[in-house]
Formats: structure tokens, C-alpha cells, sequence
């Protein structure tokens, strides 16, 4: 939400957008998601592609390389995925 924030407030200031457009954009947005995020079959699709993204890895984390070795167990594969809180993204405009 910061950098769409920081956008809507770039096209102002540029003199692209009124105010009230961008304040618009941000209503009409925020609505969409929430009513996006709360519905029943949202829901029950992110749950779907959860199941399957983690099926997925967890065969190929238990698969074999081409050398005959044991690839990375899943813990230790998201591990070298998702970064450690002190490496995530810091906002340094906010």
C-alpha cells in the first residue's frame, strides 16, 4: 500500500491526477481487495494453490539430482527463499 501511496502522491504532484482522483483510485481499490479477500471462493482457491504449491515443492525437495544426491529438504529450501527478516525490503520513504 506505501508505494501505491507513493505513486497516487508522484501523479499529484506532477500534475497528472486531482487529489480526488487518486483518492478514488485508493477507495475503489481497497474495495475490490477486500471484497476479493473475503469471499468464500477466493478462499477456498488460495487454499487449493497452497496444497499444490507446497505438494510441488516438497516433491522436489525430496527429489534426486542428476549426481545422485538428496536435494534440499523444504524447511532449508524456504529457508534460501524467502529472506531473513533482517535482509527484507525496508521502505526508507515512509
Amino acid at each position: 500500500m506505501t508505494r501505491v501511496s507513493e505513486a497516487g502522491n508522484n501523479r499529484i504532484v506532477l500534475g497528472v491526477h486531482y487529489p480526488l482522483d487518486i483518492m478514488g483510485g485508493h477507495i475503489a481499490g481497497q474495495y475490490g481487495v477486500a471484497t476479493a479477500v473475503s469471499d468464500e471462493k477466493t478462499a477456498q482457491e488460495g487454499a487449493a494453490a497452497r496444497a499444490e504449491l507446497v505438494d510441488y515443492l516438497t516433491a522436489q525437495c525430496k527429489a534426486v539430482d542428476a549426481q545422485g544426491e538428496k536435494m534440499l529438504m523444504l524447511q532449508e529450501a524456504r529457508a534460501e527463499i524467502v529472506p531473513p527478516p533482517e535482509e527484507e525490503y525496508l521502505n526508507f520513504n515512509a
